[in-house]
């Protein structure tokens, strides 16, 4: 029998499935069971190319499964995984790691050896602080790090590729100035954090295309959030800003302005500039002065929600 391919899924299995040709194995995915351990004949997997165990019980990683060096995708989300080991860089060829949703404390600095990933996924963790080597994965596109206590970034924080970051729901003070120096960055999602200011670098990001705040303490913008050239989605919602600069009104792709609840009393003027603007949402805004300027934007079709 060529077992190439196992794919048993949602079959409430309570232990691994006997596989008498794991040579041959070149995908094998145990997706939503009851599975507490892998054993250690996965080594003999030499081929394998992509392993998921997404949403058992595995509590641990047997080492043999850092030997997989043919192993491009690797999933053990949604586990009881206290920790990854360091030999995780043995394997370099992969391209996706997910072990979001486990208990991991920490991020093993050694993943930065696996430099041909490009989505790692590690949210829903208690990871409190990166490793400053997870720069150099320089082919990585999307991170998502929500949902951990990670009040801070490595202060050289930016990377080559990445299009999409998300870090959400974590605590974060502050973002440091090289992040924004990403000029990939296209996404950016930072809800539900304490951050209560933008860098001044954000104006690198001319291909910047969406960025999420909303349920910070941002109390202003710096003027080079103007220099977005690409920006179509601004979410501010829920947060302490009093004041608006000039340079929004230079954000000339924007479609969506979000500033629900926030403590502005005037707008700027140049947002009638904002040729694109599809939607400007203020509710909440109550000390805001609504100016007789808005029915110019919405007779040009723009949706404004006081």
């Amino acid at each position: 029998m060529n077992n190439r391919i196992i794919s048993i899924n949602n079959e409430k299995l309570d232990s691994f499935p006997v596989i008498e040709d794991y040579a041959s194995l070149r995908e094998l995915s145990l997706n939503g069971n009851r599975i507490s351990a892998i054993p250690h004949s996965i080594g003999s997997a030499a081929e394998l190319k992509k392993l998921s165990v997404f949403d058992n019980q595995i509590a641990e990683i047997v080492p043999e499964i850092w030997s997989l060096t043919q192993l491009e995708d690797l999933n053990v989300s949604k586990n009881q995984l206290e920790a990854v080991s360091s030999e995780i860089g043995n394997l370099t060829k992969l391209k996706i790691i997910d072990i979001a949703h486990n208990r991991l404390s920490e991020m093993p600095g050694s993943i930065a050896h696996c430099r041909d990933v490009e989505f790692l996924y590690a949210s829903n963790n208690k990871i409190a602080a990166l490793p400053g080597s997870l720069k150099q994965l320089d082919k990585l596109l999307y991170l998502n790090l929500s949902d951990n206590p990670l009040t801070a970034l490595p202060e050289d924080f930016s990377f080559e590729s990445l299009v999409e970051f998300r870090l959400y729901n974590s605590g974060l003070i502050a973002l440091p100035d090289s992040f924004f120096l990403s000029r990939t960055l296209k996404e950016v999602y930072l809800q539900n954090n304490r951050l209560t200011e933008l860098p001044q670098t954000i104006g690198r990001s001319i291909k910047l295309r969406k960025l999420f705040l909303e349920g910070n303490q941002i109390t202003t913008l710096p003027d080079e959030i103007g220099c977005c050239a690409s920006l179509e989605e601004l979410d501010l919602r829920n947060n302490p800003i009093e004041q608006l600069p000039d340079s929004i009104g230079e954000l000339k792709q924007l479609r969506l302005l979000d500033l629900r609840k926030n403590r502005l009393k005037t707008l700027p003027e140049s947002i009638l500039s904002l040729e694109n603007l599809c939607k400007l949402d203020l509710r909440w805004s109550e000390r805001l002065q609504e100016p007789e300027w808005l029915d110019e934007l919405r007779a040009r079709g723009c949706l404004v929600y006081c």
